[in-house]
């Protein structure tokens, strides 16, 4: 997965100029580096000047002319604009999407290459959807997404797909209407979020 993750730089302390992925580009920019030894971490905030600029005589002289285009067009970092944010590199906004993992898997995107990309492993308690995938109901054949979904799952990869009953579901429902949030980046909990243990609980009695 840390393939698939880029940094939104805000205030540069959590990132690293040249080992993370953080411009929008396929590689990072270590790989683009023409300097003849090996180069130091240093993270983003440490590439600008006192006067809120980038400082480029750190290193315009050893990245390509495109790649410096791509910088002049990015806002230096600044303690005002708070955290660095992971988000998903596959979309502009660094938002998840499926379309877009569907989108990247189309096009082999370097991500691909990894097994796990090529694994399906889907539960749902939906029993209709269920049939459909398994090709055991027809129901939806016109429907563009369910086609392009059937074409993904044709591949030459592992695909496991099984029925659950709603009780079997009941952690993962919990967990998606807690994370509930438009903005960029990732929710940590400290603490089970109250409920969610006597739903586990109340799974394991189900399965």
């Amino acid at each position: 997965m840390k393939e698939c993750i880029c940094w939104h730089v805000q205030n540069g302390v959590s990132t690293d100029f040249w080992y993370d992925h953080w411009v929008d580009m396929e590689n990072r920019l270590v790989f683009s580096c023409t300097a003849a030894k090996a180069l130091t971490p240093i993270v983003v905030c440490d590439m600008g000047d006192n006067n809120g600029n980038w400082n480029w005589s750190r290193f315009s002289s050893i990245l390509p002319q495109g790649v410096i285009d791509m910088l002049v067009a990015i806002k230096p970092p600044s303690t005002v604009f708070g955290h660095d944010l992971l988000g998903w590199r596959w979309e502009h906004n660094r938002r998840f999407t499926t379309k877009s993992a569907y989108s990247a898997l189309d096009n082999d995107f370097p991500i691909t290459s990894h097994f796990n990309w090529k694994t399906v492993k889907m539960e749902t308690d939906n029993l209709d959807v269920a049939r459909i995938l398994l090709g055991s109901s027809d129901a939806l054949a016109s429907c563009s997404l369910v086609d392009a979904i059937l074409m993904v799952l044709a591949r030459k990869w592992t695909v496991s797909i099984r029925h659950i009953t709603r009780d079997q579901n009941l952690v993962a429902d919990r967990v998606v209407t807690l994370c509930r949030d438009p903005s960029i980046g990732y929710r940590v909990f400290d603490l089970v979020p109250d409920g969610l243990n006597d739903l586990v609980r109340k799974e394991a009695k189900v399965g």
